[in-house]
């Protein structure tokens, strides 16, 4: 469960990373994996929380990548966790 204070701080800073979004993905893309076979649990937690929808592309990459190694059932429904929280249409 988030506190207050978590939450005082937390909102404004998903507020930058809204506002960012283009970088907020790329450096997700370029740091953390996003788009392969390996995202990190961080990057997906980031664009979870703040609702990036720029992110769809990246992450239905990392979804079909995952899909074909069926020994990786965590990630590829954590990828799909991810799309559902940013809202993907």
């Amino acid at each position: 469960m988030v506190t207050k204070d978590e939450t005082a701080v937390y909102d404004p800073l998903y507020v930058v990373l809204q506002r960012e979004s283009k970088v907020t993905v790329r450096m997700r893309v370029i740091i953390y994996g996003l788009g392969t076979d390996t995202p990190s649990r961080f990057a997906l937690n980031v664009l979870s929380r703040a609702r990036l929808q720029d992110a769809c592309p990246a992450l239905q990459e990392s979804y079909h990548v995952l899909e074909k190694e069926t020994y990786r059932d965590r990630e590829r429904r954590d990828v799909g966790a991810t799309i559902q929280a940013v809202g993907y249409k």
